[in-house]
């Protein structure tokens, strides 16, 4: 949301920040232990909220009940995570 950055998360329990105008990743955070079905920033982009749950992506038959809990996490964005790199020549 600011600077240009976007945020991508998904079901390798990962999420990047990018650079959009030079098509960079800016920053790879550690991986989570389940799927991340969700994420989203606040209205001024100082707050990461995301979802860590299973995301049914291999059906019923895997989802197991005692070690698929749902958490939601809140990630303070620092400036280093969004900030635009010089452009490669």
């Amino acid at each position: 949301p600011l600077a240009g950055t976007f945020v991508t998360a998904g079901s390798d329990g990962s999420v990047n920040f990018w650079d959009k105008e030079n098509k960079q990743r800016l920053k790879a955070c550690g991986k989570c232990y389940q799927p991340i079905p969700s994420a989203a920033f606040n209205h001024d982009g100082t707050i990461l909220a995301y979802a860590v749950s299973y995301d049914w992506g291999k059906g019923c038959e895997y989802y197991n009940p005692a070690t698929s809990k749902n958490h939601i996490f809140l990630y303070p964005v620092q400036e280093s995570d969004i900030r635009q790199r010089a452009k490669k020549k």
